[in-house]
């Protein structure tokens, strides 16, 4: 099998939108998570941060030293609750935003190649598992791709719960496959945290029916990213 890779380009830009991270701005502890950065909302808390941190570093250790300074580099390699204390009283302020000076260092570490092709190889884990989880639910379009993708990036994995409320859903078992993108996106967020639980749900939803409000942003997913519901997210001659 094996996703089209212009289907995977639109999918990342749709979820790196929904993310709101574009452009390499960081965002501060908002969410419990200290640090987030990068296109798909890599962070702290979950550790997917510093190995992307690390990676860039490996990349170009003079650029990435030269723009995020000693400390931060070598704290960023080792990780830990040494980076994360660092981070809270060096790169955010009292309330936990990123202070200005380091949101643009972020933004101008963002712009350099080494920092672009981490991106992309931490990107590659997430289309693996987007991949994994359209096969198991038998999502075709390119439409139920791109919730896999979301699912993958903002959620992790379809959760135990989440399966369940899914296919106790009647629509979740036949029908077109919409309706089970439908009742994909309310079990996923159904089984979200309940703070999270409509921006997951809105989310979910604007993909499934191709169209929606997310974070105060109108999308139509074809019309903005050239996201088509009738098209195979598959690659042709990929399978034995």
């Amino acid at each position: 099998m094996g996703v089209r890779p212009d289907v995977a380009d639109r999918a990342l830009r749709l979820v790196a939108a929904f993310e709101g991270h574009g452009g390499g701005v960081a965002a501060g502890n908002f969410d419990g998570q200290t640090l987030t950065w990068g296109d798909l909302g890599y962070n702290i808390g979950q550790g997917t941060l510093v190995p992307v941190l690390r990676r860039i570093r490996d990349l170009d250790q003079t650029g990435f030293t030269s723009i995020m300074g000693p400390d931060f580099a070598q704290l960023a390699v080792t990780g830990g609750l040494l980076f994360t204390d660092y981070v809270r009283r060096i790169v955010l302020d009292e309330r936990g935003r990123v202070r200005r000076d380091w949101q643009e260092r972020f933004m101008a570490l963002y712009r350099t190649d080494a920092a672009r092709q981490a991106l992309r190889e931490a990107a590659q884990r997430y289309l693996g598992k987007a991949e994994a989880i359209a096969t198991t639910y038998a999502f075709h379009t390119e439409r139920g791709y791109c919730l896999a993708l979301d699912i993958a990036v903002q959620n992790g994995s379809v959760l135990p719960t989440a399966q369940r409320r899914f296919e106790d859903n009647v629509e979740s078992h036949s029908g077109e496959e919409w309706r089970r993108l439908r009742a994909m996106a309310y079990a996923v967020a159904d089984a979200a945290n309940p703070r999270w639980r409509q921006d997951v749900l809105s989310r979910k939803l604007c993909v499934a029916v191709g169209r929606g409000r997310v974070h105060g942003r109108d999308y139509d997913l074809e019309r903005d990213f050239g996201i088509r519901y009738a098209e195979t997210w598959e690659q042709e001659g990929d399978e034995t």
